[in-house]
């Protein structure tokens, strides 16, 4: 009776992982892009300017003081298919931020200002800089209704994406579900142009296909909208937007924006232009 037993749950197991594999390669088997919708390679310049807080809070989440921490970026990235379903992206970029105690950029901070607490100086940020080089790649898996990326970037000093993560090394991702053609909705960690100003670190939100531009029979390009909440460097929840419009085959425009409801002021904004070929 009991082996009966187990091996009816052993068959049920087998089943449901048949299913399950089944269900992930499913967007690949019936929705991958055709040889006429196939993307191009693109090369894209980026750069963006925000400003978060490092917030300390009294046990009872009172804020006992607030710095500053202005910031700005530059980077680029080239994008290009291996085959109609897979392709990869290389990136890179430049950040510069004001150095203050608990700068939540990179793990080293100088400079700053602190009261007899050890708690920063409210406006002590902006006393001195921190900078640093970023590169790194990720590896595209895409169709028309689901996409998945993977990729690592390597920093010049080590970041700080927690305290319990130091390290100049970071695991980058992202999602989508949904078609590019209407709607998707995508959850990313550090995978967007720039990292901090176009979107925050960690963000999850909503995009939509305004239109299409078309030249030939070969590359269809979308005007896009994405809006989305996002968090990290910044304490408060981040309301987020990002258009991309082509102008036409070769030249695309992207443009952010994002910004907290907060009592103190965060938020960044970033433009970019893409050419492809």
């Amino acid at each position: 009776m009991k082996s009966c037993i187990k091996t009816a749950v052993h068959s049920v197991m087998r089943s449901r992982t048949r299913l399950l594999i089944l269900f992930l390669l499913y967007p690949w088997m019936v929705g991958f892009n055709g040889p006429n919708d196939s993307l191009p390679n693109t090369f894209s310049i980026f750069g963006g300017s925000g400003q978060y807080d490092h917030i300390t809070r009294d046990c009872n989440n009172h804020i006992t003081s607030v710095t500053e921490i202005p910031f700005q970026e530059v980077g680029g990235s080239v994008e290009s298919p291996l085959a109609d379903w897979v392709g990869y992206t290389l990136r890179g970029g430049y950040i510069s931020a004001a150095s203050g105690a608990g700068c939540a950029v990179f793990t080293e901070s100088s400079g700053a200002l602190t009261d007899s607490l050890g708690n920063p100086v409210r406006g002590s940020a902006g006393a001195s800089r921190q900078s640093g080089y970023y590169g790194g790649g990720t590896l595209r898996l895409r169709s028309n209704f689901f996409g998945l990326d993977v990729g690592g970037l390597a920093f010049s000093r080590h970041v700080a994406f927690s305290e319990f993560y130091p390290s100049a090394v970071v695991v980058t991702g992202g999602l989508r579900v949904g078609h590019l053609d209407a709607w998707y909705i995508t959850a990313d960690f550090l995978n967007d142009d720039m990292l901090f100003s176009s979107r925050a670190a960690g963000s999850f939100g909503f995009g939509m296909s305004l239109g299409d531009v078309e030249e030939g029979t070969r590359t269809k390009r979308h005007s896009t909208l994405w809006l989305g909440l996002g968090g990290y460097p910044y304490d408060a929840t981040l309301m987020m937007a990002k258009v991309s419009v082509p102008f036409n085959r070769t030249w695309t425009f992207t443009a952010s924006g994002s910004f907290s409801a907060a009592q103190n002021f965060e938020g960044a904004v970033s433009a970019g232009l893409g050419y492809a070929w």
